[in-house]
């Protein structure tokens, strides 16, 4: 009863409203994860829960929802940040061996293999140093049809892994509309199903997340100097296992286009972005996500991208995971009448 009055008091103090114990039941053991990420818990019930249990209390709100449902999902301790769990089987070098010798054999035949095996060389440092620093990946295939200059379609799918291609918790297939109403602002619309497994392994069921959304989308574009800036509004309606959720997306992108020129165009685009997610529902900010990438065109309708991404997670009920090595490969097609632009210097995200 004491314990409950101090929430009350606190709840006052900070926000300035009157605390309901009935807004949420109690935060007990018998909870799963997915229910405790549908409310709002005070940081006194969480450092209460904590010290019932073999839990550090210390830290943000965050941290101690972090470990607390590590707990519940797998019944020990989240371990501590600096320590990796290393995964000591076998491994098979056949296949990469032959992979290595086939990519050999086609770069003496052709310039544009050639051009692949330098770029993905140069990412032998950033693998090496996500496998150290247990980073996870981010892998991206994107489609794209464009009909007129005006009117394109795409589709993309993604799958995401917790460590270094392995412990793949999340993919997603989607894809959309979009139309250009001005050389410089462009409407879309998505839908897709994303789908988010439990951490500690590969696809672990059940899942954390079964989800459906619809997002509409506005895009605005604008040149300062030989800089591209983006702006990406994004509202989204999400069909989630725990019921009907919105959230809206602002992103700001600037790219900047360098290399030699090959065929009247740079065919290197350096891009870093920032990415807000809100919601309608307290506490209002869910995530932060802050990537850089570098796009690398080596034909007319190929792209290859790298880059890394770091995300901040406020919410513990949606697709977990700080920092990922990104890999993505762009396709885009066009009717025949239609020339693909030489340069694409739009960030090739959805």
């Amino acid at each position: 009863m004491a314990f409950s009055m101090c929430k009350m008091v606190e709840d006052g103090l900070l926000s300035g409203k009157k605390f309901n114990s009935m807004d949420h039941p109690a935060l007990t053991k018998e909870m799963t994860a997915e229910e405790i990420a549908q409310f709002h818990w005070l940081i006194t019930e969480l450092i209460g829960f904590c010290s019932d249990h073999p839990i550090t209390q210390s830290g943000s709100r965050e941290k101690l929802s972090r470990r607390i449902t590590y707990y519940l999902r797998r019944g020990q301790l989240l371990p501590p940040k600096n320590i990796q769990i290393k995964d000591n089987s076998g491994f098979n070098w056949e296949i990469p061996l032959l992979i290595f010798f086939q990519i050999v054999y086609l770069c003496r035949r052709n310039k544009n293999w050639r051009c692949i095996f330098i770029f993905f060389l140069g990412l032998s440092p950033i693998t090496l140093f996500a496998q150290i620093q247990g980073t996870g990946s981010w892998n991206v295939l994107n489609f794209k049809y464009t009909h007129s200059p005006q009117l394109s379609f795409f589709g993309e799918t993604q799958l995401r892994s917790l460590s270094f291609y392995n412990q793949f918790h999340y993919y997603e297939f989607k894809g959309g509309v979009n139309y250009k109403i001005f050389p410089n602002v462009k409407i879309s619309l998505g839908a897709g199903s994303y789908q988010t497994f439990r951490e500690g392994g590969n696809f672990l069921k059940p899942k954390n997340n079964d989800e459906f959304r619809l997002w509409p989308q506005l895009t605005l574009f604008q040149d300062i100097r030989k800089l591209k800036v983006e702006h990406r509004f994004r509202s989204e309606l999400r069909w989630t296992s725990t019921g009907y959720r919105n959230r809206f997306r602002y992103r700001l992108a600037i790219s900047h286009p360098f290399g030699t020129k090959e065929n009247g165009a740079q065919p290197f685009l350096a891009t870093i972005s920032n990415e807000l997610f809100i919601t309608n529902r307290e506490p209002y900010f869910e995530r932060n996500r802050l990537q850089a990438n570098i796009n690398y065109k080596i034909a007319p309708a190929t792209t290859l991208q790298v880059g890394y991404l770091h995300q901040f997670d406020y919410r513990i009920n949606d697709e977990i995971g700080r920092d990922f090595l990104i890999l993505g490969v762009y396709f885009e097609f066009n009717r025949k009448k239609n020339k693909l632009p030489k340069a694409n210097t739009e960030l090739n995200d959805y």
